[in-house]
C-alpha cells in the first residue's frame, strides 16, 4: 500500500519557501552591507582627496620637502581598492564615468606638478576639488539608495516568512494536532489494556493512514500481549538459571579481590562452581612456574556431560580444567569461569613476582650499603694490619688482630653473597638451580638436589627463606664439615613443606657449642621465621642430616 505524501509535500514546500526567502534576504543583506562598507570607504577616501589637493597647493607655495611624498599619497588614494572598485560593471555608469574623468584630470595635473611650472596647479586646484565633490555627492546618494533597497527587501522577506509561518501553523493545527490528540486518547486506552480502538477520519491522508495503522497495531498488540504472557513464564525460568550462573561468577570473581590471593583460593573457586545446580564436579590441573602439575578436585567426577577447557591467560598456558555437568549450560558461563580461574592463577603469580622484586631491591640496597661502607673500611684495616705486621711481626696481638680481620672480612663476603641470592626469580626451581650452581662453583664437594616443590605453594618471603636455608646448610657442610658429597631435597607433603640436607662430612657434636660458627644459629632463626621445626642429626665421622618442615601460607 502506497503511503500518501500530500501533507509532507505541503510542509516541504512551505519550509522550502521559508528557506529561499531567508537565503535571499540574507545574501542580499550581506552583499548590500559589504558594498555599503566599500562605498563608505570610497566616500572617506574621496573626501580625503580634497584635503590632499589643497595640501599640494600649499606645498607648492611653501616649497615643502614632502611635496613628492604628498603626490604619491594622493595617487595612492586615487587608485586605492575602494576607489578602483568604482571602475566595475556593477557600479552606476555616471559614477564610473566621473571616476575615470577624475583619473584623466589627475594625470594632466600630475604632469604639471612634476614640471618646473607647477605653480600653474594653483589655478586648477579649485576646479579639481569641485570635480571630486561631485563624485563624493554621487557616492553618498548611491549608498543611501542601496540602504533603502536593503530595508525594502528585508521587510519583504520577513513578511513572506511570517505569512508562510502562519500558514504552517494552520496546517499543523487542522491536520496534525487534532489527529494526534485522537492518537493520544487511543494510546491511553491501550495503556488500560483496551485494545479495541477506532479512530475517526481527520481529512488528512497521512494522519488517516497513521490512524488505520494504529488501529491495526492495537489489534496485533492484543494478540502479542497474550503471547507474551506465556513467553514471560518461559523466560523467567531461563533467567533464574542465568541468575544462578551469574551468582556463581560473581562469587568467584569477588574472590579475586582478596589481597592475600593464597593457595587455597583455587580450591575455593572450584567449590563455588560445584555449588551451581548444573555442575556435578570439577577437576583442575594447574601448571606452576616450575612446570609441576598441581591437581585440584571438587565434587563428583561423574556427570551426564563432560567438557574440558584450557587454562590460559595472556598467551601463557596454565593447565586445563574438566567439568562434569548434570545438564547443558550456557557456553559463555563455562568460558567466563575458565577465564576467571586463569586470571586468578596469573594474579597470584604476578603478586608473588612483585613481592620478590621488592625483596630483591631491598636486599640489593642493603648489600650495596654494606659493600660501600663496612667492606671498604675492613679493606683499609687489612692494609693497615699488613703494614703493622711488618713492624711487629712477632707480636701476638697483631697476629690476633690480623686473624680477626680476615674472619670478619670473610663473614662479610658471605653475608653479601647471601643478600645477592636470586630471589628475583619467580620460578623456585630456577632459583634453586642457580643457587646450587653458585655453591658448586665454590666447593669441590659434589652437590645433588631433588626439587618437588611448586612455586604456587610458597610466598615471596618463604621463597627467600628456603633458598637461604639451603645455601647456609650447604655452606656449612662444604666449609666446616669438609664433605665430599652433599644432597638437597625439597619435598611437598601436602600440608607441609620439608627441606632436607645430608652430607658425608666429619660431623660434630650436636649439643656442643661451635665457637665462631653461626650457621646453625642462622638455620634456627630462619626456621622460627617460617613458623616451622628443624632437627639436626650428626655423628662424628659419619656426616650430618638437617631436616626442616613448615606449613606454607601461599
Amino acid at each position: 500500500m502506497r503511503q500518501p505524501k500530500s501533507l509532507i509535500r505541503s510542509f516541504v514546500l512551505c519550509l522550502l519557501a521559508i528557506g529561499l526567502l531567508s537565503l535571499f534576504t540574507t545574501v542580499y543583506s550581506l552583499l548590500s552591507l559589504n558594498m555599503s562598507m566599500r562605498d563608505g570607504e570610497a566616500i572617506n577616501v574621496s573626501g580625503s582627496m580634497r584635503m590632499q589637493s589643497y595640501r599640494l597647493a600649499y606645498d607648492i607655495q611653501s616649497q615643502d620637502d614632502l611635496f613628492d611624498l604628498h603626490v604619491k599619497q594622493f595617487e595612492s588614494s586615487l587608485y586605492s581598492p575602494s576607489m578602483s572598485a568604482l571602475d566595475h560593471w556593477a557600479a552606476p555608469e555616471d559614477i564610473r564615468n566621473d571616476y575615470l574623468k577624475l583619473i584623466d584630470r589627475w594625470l594632466m595635473l600630475k604632469r604639471v606638478l612634476l614640471s618646473d611650472r607647477n605653480d600653474q596647479y594653483l589655478h586648477s586646484v579649485q576646479e579639481f576639488v569641485t570635480q571630486i565633490d561631485q563624485l563624493v555627492s554621487k557616492l553618498q546618494v548611491y549608498s543611501e539608495k542601496k540602504l533603502q533597497n536593503l530595508a525594502l527587501i528585508g521587510g519583504f522577506g520577513l513578511g513572506g516568512i511570517l505569512v508562510v509561518s502562519l500558514y504552517i501553523l494552520l496546517i499543523v493545527r487542522k491536520r496534525v494536532l487534532e489527529p494526534v490528540n485522537g492518537l493520544i486518547e487511543a494510546s491511553q486506552s491501550i495503556q488500560r489494556r483496551e485494545f479495541d480502538i477506532h479512530l475517526k477520519p481527520s481529512g488528512s491522508k497521512e494522519m488517516d493512514y497513521v490512524g488505520r495503522s494504529f488501529t491495526l497495531m492495537s489489534k496485533e498488540l492484543g494478540q502479542l500481549y497474550d503471547d507474551l504472557e506465556s513467553a514471560v513464564a518461559q523466560k523467567t525460568s531461563e533467567l533464574q538459571q542465568a541468575n544462578g550462573s551469574l551468582n556463581t561468577l560473581y562469587r568467584t570473581t569477588s574472590l579475586l579481590a582478596d589481597p592475600s590471593l593464597n593457595y587455597s583460593l583455587f580450591q575455593t573457586m572450584l567449590d563455588e562452581l560445584v555449588a551451581h545446580s548444573s555442575v556435578a564436579g570439577v577437576k583442575a590441573i594447574v601448571i606452576d612456574e616450575s612446570d609441576v602439575d598441581v591437581l585440584f578436585v571438587s565434587g563428583a567426577s561423574t556427570g551426564a556431560i563432560t567438557t574440558q577447557r584450557k587454562l590460559q591467560y595472556s598467551d601463557i598456558e596454565q593447565g586445563q580444567i574438566t567439568l562434569f555437568l548434570n545438564e547443558e549450560v550456557d557456553e559463555s558461563f563455562i568460558e567466563s569461569f575458565t577465564q576467571i580461574y586463569s586470571r586468578a592463577i596469573y594474579y597470584k603469580a604476578t603478586k608473588k613476582q612483585q613481592q620478590q622484586l621488592l625483596i630483591h631491591t631491598e636486599r640489593a640496597t642493603i648489600a650495596r650499603e654494606l659493600h660501600d661502607s663496612l667492606a671498604q673500611n675492613l679493606s683499609y684495616l687489612k692494609i693497615q694490619t699488613v703494614l703493622l705486621k711488618r713492624e711487629l711481626s712477632s707480636h701476638p696481638v697483631v697476629l690476633d688482630l690480623d686473624e680477626g680481620l680476615r674472619s670478619c672480612y670473610q663473614q662479610l663476603r658471605e653475608l653479601l653473597k647471601t643478600f645477592r641470592l636470586p630471589v628475583g626469580e619467580l620460578n623456585f626451581a630456577e632459583a634453586l638451580k642457580t643457587t646450587v650452581e653458585d655453591l658448586q662453583g665454590r666447593t669441590d664437594a659434589k652437590i645433588e638436589y631433588n626439587n618437588q616443590l611448586n612455586s604456587l605453594r610458597l610466598t615471596a618471603e618463604q621463597h627467600v627463606h628456603v633458598l637461604q636455608i639451603v645455601r647456609e646448610a650447604t655452606l656449612n657442610a662444604a666449609k666446616h664439615a669438609r664433605a665430599n658429597h652433599i644432597s638437597i631435597a625439597c619435598i611437598d607433603r601436602g600440608n607441609e613443606v620439608c627441606i632436607e640436607v645430608n652430607d658425608d662430612g666429619k660431623g660434630f657434636e650436636v649439643g656442643k657449642s661451635q665457637d665462631g660458627h653461626y650457621g646453625l644459629a642462622i638455620l634456627h632463626e630462619r626456621t622460627e621465621q617460617l613458623g616451622g621445626t628443624i632437627s639436626i642429626e650428626s655423628t662424628i665421622g659419619q656426616g650430618s642430616r638437617i631436616h626442616m618442615c613448615f606449613e606454607p601460607q601461599a
